[in-house]
């Protein structure tokens, strides 16, 4: 089975320091007189903009738009979300488990649906057993275990796996035996035909995150975040010998969150059971001789720094297959310990497995694109289409959205027809965010390669490209200056906040943050440059004192800033916490200017400040948007998108208001004047 990073976008990916220097090429940024020739194609093609409520459109696919919406960027068609996947075991169906509950089935060839059954809650992990009759889900809320019927789709018994979430399932090879491991540290043992639990694995000292059956069933493998792997005695149900793979830190506390950089991510069995592979820390799969506990090897290919998440042994047992948190591929031969890398460097993934033949590789890009690869040299053999969105920006006459995501695309997006206009390629890696400068000539994005691109809307060119050596930029620091003359952006790796010319990309000035940045943004007077990062920390910088400092929040005072916005007029302040806590400040005395509680069910996913600083858009896990009035009072609400909602954006103008979606699309909404 393979498994999605469930960081979340944005967070479940390491960047890639791309070294060089900064390249310059066309004319520089800066104010302009007259609007681009995209605006003048958005205003072409654009529909006036219907009141909520209004009549039910399409989209420019011709799918029905939800109740309200204005436009959807993107379509729904073919878009994967985040899952788990796994081939059954005859091979003929690929499935997709989604995080939303939805189990689909679909020919692994020509990629159509076969059917679709829902699971019911929030899906975490799905097994097969052998004998291809039955299947076993776990939730990621209340560690729900259901046992499935393959041939009708029916569920026949559900009961609870543990505590909080079911993190690992695995069938043993005569399908008897069930095993799951959830937030609590011991394994589960269950008859696999009723759901009767028939003994426990006990030993880890916290999360066990993988678990593995020998091919004769007789031992049972673990990993866990405690850094070692564990073998068990299936009849006895007592540890066979133990592996500290890594050395944890944590590990001799139990319950403690362990560093997820130190711990065995996966253990997978060779075809023939004699040896276990071990991933994890330190950039190496580690294998191991079953009946000895012997190190046989280790197989290095992964960038220094990066943990192998994920690997696949082929049929044969002669080579494996392997993903880095970084999405680099790497296939080893292991007699010879020796790696390839048979994916371009560009095209990064999140797991890869081979099939019955052992001829092709089944991969799943950041892209959200399934594809069929050839094993050996990776050439790809067929793909079905995805697409993911990470950032959002709305031009400063409200007429376009722009989109970065997991295609390494910058798109370009008319906000009230959906249609898409204008494609900007050149970035190596996903996309972080993008940004318009003030005037709408001008488009900032950056990219997990590390670089800053500032591209020309009227032309489609990058004027100039920055590689920013040695850091790491974060996600939310994007920023121009009200007078579009200077950029802000965010290093994770100093925790800093870098002043920038916006004409050339050359540093002007550095902010010491002390944790990584989250957010960042200008006062509409371009007086205070602010910014709020990881552990709670919010500071303001004075640019006409000598970026003089202003501690707003102390580092223990919150959790994590989640983001930050300036009123229109410059009078107020925002920080929204990610324990849904909105806190407030008048600008310029930085006196508190209240709280606002957003409370915590359904959990709450984004924030939208909007441009009056008097009303506010929450998302939570509902898909549904709420208006929030400056008393915390609910003023509307409406369902949005089929799932999760991951951002929220009002136009400068505060007309319109886009929401993002693990669905893949955004959808623009049309803000009634009462609301802004």
């Amino acid at each position: 089975m393979g498994r999605q990073d469930r960081r979340g976008p944005g967070m479940e990916q390491s960047m890639i320091s791309a070294h060089g220097s900064c390249r310059l090429a066309g004319r520089a940024p800066g104010p302009a007189s007259r609007p681009s020739a995209l605006v003048f194609a958005a205003a072409a093609l654009s529909l006036a903009l219907p009141a909520l409520g209004a009549e039910a459109r399409v989209d420019a696919f011709g799918d029905p738009l939800p109740e309200r919406a204005v436009a959807r960027l993107g379509s729904l068609r073919g878009h994967l979300g985040n899952f788990n996947t796994s081939l059954t075991p005859d091979g003929k169906s690929l499935v997709l488990l989604r995080e939303k509950s939805t189990i689909e089935f679909l020919d692994p060839e020509t990629w159509k649906t076969q059917r679709s059954l829902e699971g019911g809650g929030e899906l975490s992990e799905i097994a097969f057993s052998p004998d291809g009759k039955r299947f076993a889900t776990g939730a990621s809320r209340y560690a729900l275990l259901t046992l499935w019927d393959m041939k009708t789709g029916k569920a026949l018994r559900q009961v609870k796996a543990g505590e909080l979430w079911v993190g690992a399932i695995a069938f043993s090879s005569d399908s008897s035996l069930l095993a799951t491991a959830s937030y609590e540290h011991a394994i589960r043992l269950w008859d696999a035909r009723t759901l009767t639990e028939i003994g426990r694995f006990e030993g880890h000292k916290t999360w066990v995150d993988s678990l593995a059956f020998s091919r004769d069933g007789k031992l049972l493998a673990s990993g866990s975040r405690d850094g070692s792997a564990r073998l068990w005695d299936v009849s006895t149900k007592l540890e066979r010998w133990k592996i500290q793979a890594y050395d944890n830190p944590y590990s001799e506390f139990a319950g403690h969150h362990s560093d997820p950089f130190e711990h065995v991510k996966e253990v997978a069995f060779s075809p023939d059971g004699r040896i276990l592979a071990l991933t994890g820390a330190h950039d190496t799969v580690r294998l191991w001789e079953v009946g000895t506990a012997h190190g046989v090897r280790k197989l290095k290919g992964g960038s220094i720094g990066r943990d192998i998440e994920h690997v696949s042994w082929s049929p044969d047992g002669k080579r494996i297959f392997g993903v880095d948190e970084g999405g680099e591929a790497f296939l080893w031969d292991v007699a010879s310990a020796r790696s390839t890398r048979p994916i371009p460097e560009t095209d990064k993934l999140n797991l890869g497995f081979f099939d019955r033949s052992g001829k092709r590789l089944l991969t799943y890009g950041r892209d959200q694109r399934l594809r069929w690869r050839d094993a050996q040299s990776g050439k790809e053999l067929g793909a079905r289409p995805g697409h993911v969105i990470y950032g959002m920006a709305v031009s400063p006459d409200s007429r376009l959205v722009a989109t970065c995501g997991g295609d390494a695309k910058v798109r370009l997006w008319d906000a009230g027809t959906g249609r898409q206009l204008r494609v900007l390629e050149g970035q190596r890696e996903s996309g972080w965010e993008v940004a318009f400068s003030p005037d709408g000539q001008v488009l900032a994005s950056t990219a997990f390669d590390s670089t800053l691109r500032v591209w020309s809307l009227d032309t489609g060119r990058e004027i100039y490209r920055l590689d920013m050596a040695g850091q790491r930029h974060s996600n939310g620091t994007l920023a121009f200056s009200p007078d579009g003359a200077r950029l802000a952006t965010g290093d994770s790796e100093k925790g800093m906040v870098a002043l920038r010319n916006a004409r050339t990309g050359k540093l002007l000035k550095e902010f010491h943050l002390g944790h990584e940045p989250r957010h960042a943004a200008f006062s509409p007077d371009g007086r205070w440059l602010a910014a709020g990062g990881w552990r709670g920390v919010v500071r303001a910088w004075d640019l006409k004192d000598a970026g003089r400092m202003r501690e707003l929040i102390e580092a223990t005072d919150l959790s994590d800033v989640s983001k930050i916005a300036f009123s229109q007029d410059g009078s107020l302040f925002q920080v929204w916490s990610a324990y849904s806590r909105l806190r407030r400040w008048k600008v310029p005395s930085w006196e508190p200017a209240g709280d606002v509680n957003l409370g915590d069910k359904p959990h709450l996913r984004s924030v939208a400040f909007a441009p009056g600083g008097r009303a506010l858009a929450v998302a939570r896990d509902d898909q549904t948007i709420r208006i929030i009035g400056e008393d915390g009072q609910e003023k509307a609400s409406w369902k949005a998108h089929e799932d999760l909602i991951v951002e929220l954006l009002f136009s400068r103008d505060g007309r319109l208001l886009v929401s993002g979606s693990q669905d893949g699309t955004a959808l623009v909404w049309r803000v009634p004047p009462g609301f802004r």
